[in-house]
Order: structure tokens, then C-alpha cells, then sequence
């Protein structure tokens, strides 16, 4: 589907959204009736359909202009011969390794292991893998990780990274001529973001492995990516910062309390907006679970009118009271004591890589069903430096 195919979901589901107001405006303070709740249902439902299909064709759209930007750099490629031959010998050694095992990829790595600083043996026995197969599952993993879309991402090669901050604000001060400058109580501190090591397995039987026509990096590229970018989410949102990464809930300030255990209201989502410093309001996100946002979706405010602005182009996020909509599934969702929503600049929260993934393939534990699992580890490290940047609404209990 071309964009302008994914404008007209676009400009369908706008024009749900126009039906559905008239709906409740010709009802005015009355319930609908039977056959306008029917009505209404049917286009919600709609409209939800519609939203699920917009998301799935912009990110392949994402992923084919990725494509696109990769087959341009080809050329600058061809000009090197050398290097050209080096990296067919790397993806040749790297495929033989994965479907036959190690005395392959060793011996056909020989003569160029040495020099390379992405490949090569750890000491468990795995591997530091290829630099262009890193760099598709990093690619994968961003797609399924909502939070690296909306932070900030550092690579570090120890295992912390240190990162300064500014906690105070000071006041300018007026100053006469030849007057000695005044010392403001600006303080720069500093924060450690530790690393911790994720990991995830995946079993191939020994058929796939011999069938040539099984493209086995694309196959651990998707499963891997998926599950680790679902579980870094969850790490980045709630991690509490002892054997994972602090998570930006974790660290976030306290900006409302619903009265409710299972409602969240229109007032509330503005009361939680004007909580956090308008410093910071400039550049906000919102943050919740597709659930949620079905929920908040329906609020409307003092006037009438919706609180929920639904993205009408390609490209454009939804937004709620103007600022865009992060759809982050590791949220909790709406329940007793949870925290669904968070507001903030969440570009404030920092992911930190240790550079290099590595894969072991372990041919041995389940030999016997003829069985093959390669188990992949990275490690990463998360922190939300300045908890007034990002505030959550916390429900009742």
C-alpha cells in the first residue's frame, strides 16, 4: 500500500470521528438510542480497525524505506572491492557457522578474524555477531520497543555510563556596573547508568538448519527481535533499578491520584497536563497502552467537546490536549493502585548499550530431538535522571 492509500484509512477514520460527535451532539444530555449506540459501536469499532491499520502499514512503510536507504549506500560499497569481498566472506562464514556449528565458521574465518572487531569468540562460546546482522536485530528490536523510539539512546563499550544533569533552577539577578557577579545555586550533578545483561533463546530444529531455502538470520532476526524488544520495554517502563534498569514510571514524579480504582477522568488528564513544569510541557509525550488510550479516547471536556485529537496524515501521531500519543503496551493498564499514564519529556530518559551482541549456539541439550538453540545476550542499562520531566497519574485504590 502506497502512502497515498494510507491517507485514505486516514481521512476515513476522520471521518468516523465527525460522525460519531454529530451522533452524541444530536443526543445532546439524552442517552443515544438504540439504533444511534448501534450506529455508534459500529463506527468505534471501526475506527479501531482502521487505527490498527494505519500502524501496521506506517511501520512497514518504516522498515521499506530503511530497506531503501540501505540499497542506496550499495555503490559506495562497489567502489571498495576488498572490502565488498571481506564482507561476503564474513555473511558466507557467519550463515555456515549458524546452520553446521563452530570448526566451520572458525576455519573459515581464519584469515580476516583477526582484524575484525565485531566477530570473534567470548570465552562462553559465543560470538560477537556481524556487524550488519547487529545491526538488523537493533533495527527490529527499536520496531518493537516503543520506549527507544521516544528516549534518548547512548552506546558506552564499559559497563556504566555517567551522565550529568542540572537539578536546580536558579533566578537571574540584576547586576550594577562594576558590581561583583552573584553566585546563583546552580548545581550540576551527576547519575551512574548501570548495564544489565538480557537475554533470550530460540530452538531451530536441525531440518531447518540443512534446508537452504530457510533464510536462518532473517528467522532469528524476527524472533529474537520481537521477544527482546517486548521484554526491554517492559525493563524501560517499570524496571525498578536493583537487577534491571530503573523504568521511567519508576522514576517518574508523582503528578495525579484518580479518585477512582477504575475510571480515569477528563479533569484529572488535565490536572495531571498542568502538573508537570511548562518547561518541559513543550516537548511532552504521553504515555499509555492501547486499552488505556480506548478509554481516555471517549473523555470529553468541560465544553463537550473531545479531549482526543486522532492523527488525520500519514505520519502524524495521535494527541491528547495537543501533545502526541506514545502507545507504550508495557503500561499497566486501568485498575486498582496502577499507574496507566504518564506525561513528560521523555526524551529525558537515557538507554544506554553496551556495544556488542553476542550468540551462543548450543547444539548439545536437546540433541537428542534434534534440536538446535541459539541464545542471544546484550546488555543495557536505562535511568530517568530528573524525575520532574515525566509525571504519572496513579489510580485509586
Amino acid at each position: 500500500m502506497d502512502k497515498v492509500n494510507i491517507q485514505a484509512l486516514y481521512d476515513e477514520r476522520g471521518k468516523l470521528v465527525g460522525e460519531m460527535r454529530g451522533l452524541l451532539e444530536a443526543a445532546g444530555d439524552q442517552p443515544l438510542s438504540a439504533e444511534d449506540q448501534e450506529k455508534h459501536d459500529k463506527m468505534d469499532a471501526r475506527y479501531d480497525e482502521l487505527t490498527k491499520q494505519i500502524r501496521a502499514w506506517e511501520s512497514q512503510s518504516a522498515r521499506e524505506d530503511e530497506e531503501s536507504r540501505l540499497a542506496e549506500i550499495k555503490p559506495a560499497v562497489r567502489q571498495a572491492p576488498v572490502s565488498e569481498e571481506r564482507q561476503v566472506k564474513v555473511a558466507r562464514a557467519w550463515s555456515n557457522w549458524l546452520r553446521t556449528g563452530r570448526e566451520v565458521f572458525e576455519r573459515e574465518l581464519r584469515d580476516f578474524a583477526s582484524d575484525s572487531q565485531n566477530i570473534g569468540d567470548n570465552g562462553d562460546g559465543g560470538y560477537l555477531v556481524p556487524d550488519e546482522f547487529e545491526r538488523t536485530l537493533l533495527k527490529k528490536i527499536d520496531d518493537e520497543n516503543v520506549m527507544r523510539q521516544v528516549a534518548t539512546v547512548s552506546q558506552t563499550s564499559s559497563g556504566t555510563l555517567t551522565i550529568p544533569y542540572r537539578e536546580s533552577k536558579p533566578a537571574a539577578a540584576a547586576k550594577d556596573e562594576k558590581a561583583t557577579y552573584a553566585i546563583g545555586n546552580i548545581e550540576f550533578l551527576t547519575t551512574t547508568i548501570d548495564v544489565f545483561k538480557l537475554t533470550n533463546s530460540i530452538a531451530v530444529t536441525e531440518e531447518m538448519l540443512t534446508d537452504s531455502a530457510f533464510d536462518i538470520e532473517s528467522e532469528i532476526t524476527e524472533a529474537l527481535g520481537e521477544t527482546i524488544g517486548a521484554a526491554e520495554e517492559a525493563w524501560f517502563v517499570t524496571g525498578g533499578g536493583t537487577t534491571v534498569p530503573y523504568g521511567i514510571v519508576t522514576g517518574a514524579s508523582a503528578g495525579v491520584t484518580a479518585a477512582s480504582a477504575s475510571a480515569i477522568t477528563s479533569d484529572e488528564l488535565i490536572d495531571l497536563y498542568h502538573s508537570l513544569h511548562k518547561g518541559y510541557r513543550a516537548r511532552a509525550t504521553w504515555g499509555f497502552e492501547d486499552a488505556t488510550a480506548q478509554v481516555i479516547r471517549k473523555l470529553k471536556d468541560g465544553e463537550g467537546q473531545y479531549m482526543w485529537q486522532p492523527g488525520l496524515q500519514a505520519g502524524s501521531p495521535d494527541r491528547l490536549l495537543g501533545r502526541p500519543v506514545a502507545y507504550i503496551e508495557a503500561m499497566a493498564g486501568v485498575g486498582s493502585g496502577t499507574v496507566p499514564v504518564i506525561f513528560g519529556d521523555m526524551s529525558k530518559y537515557r538507554i544506554v548499550d553496551r556495544a556488542g551482541l553476542r550468540i551462543i549456539r548450543n547444539p548439545y541439550t536437546y540433541s537428542r530431538e534434534g534440536v538446535v538453540i541459539f541464545s542471544v545476550s546484550k546488555r543495557v542499562g536505562g535511568r530517568l535522571p530528573l524525575s520532574e520531566a515525566v509525571k504519572k497519574l496513579t489510580m485509586g485504590t
